[in-house]
């Protein structure tokens, strides 16, 4: 600052720089550019996700539909095969009252006649299951879901 002052003083200087410096940012606009670019980019990736989804969902939907009609040819078939079972036994049994069957020919007639219930009320628990899924995929109420098993939809 001394120094500054004797050379404004001085009388034989005939010319002087004087100088400001200052720090202005002359364009910010490509840093609000590239926020736009980002946020469009995201916006971008938001909108592909969601038709990601929306196509995955459409395709569970087609899948849970398709299910449910062969869980339903499941219970058809399940029950047809316990009618056969329960006929057979039934024949077992007469068969064994006039001793022309044995009792372990019995024993497996009542087995497979077991067996095949318990195969048809599992069909039917996994048809439950299947009406589930679909009502899930559709996107309807378990209120609504609870109300068609009791009414007793196939």
């Amino acid at each position: 600052n001394a120094t500054v002052r004797t050379q404004l003083a001085d009388a034989d200087r005939t010319s002087y720089a004087v100088g400001i410096r200052l720090n202005v940012p002359i364009f910010t606009g490509l840093s609000s550019f590239s926020d736009r670019a980002a946020l469009a980019a995201a916006e971008s990736r938001a909108d592909a996700e969601r038709q990601r989804l929306l196509n995955d969902l459409s395709v569970e939907a087609v899948k849970a539909a398709e299910d449910l009609k062969a869980g339903l040819e499941i219970v058809e078939a399940s029950d047809e095969a316990l009618k056969m079972n329960q006929a057979a036994l039934r024949e077992a049994q007469g068969l064994y009252s006039t001793g022309t069957a044995t009792y372990l020919q019995l024993s497996d007639a009542q087995r497979n006649a077991l067996d095949s219930e318990l195969s048809a009320d599992q069909s039917k628990v996994d048809y439950i299951l299947r009406v589930a899924r679909y009502f899930i995929t559709r996107g309807w109420s378990l209120d609504s879901l609870v109300q068609a098993l009791n009414k007793g939809i196939k």
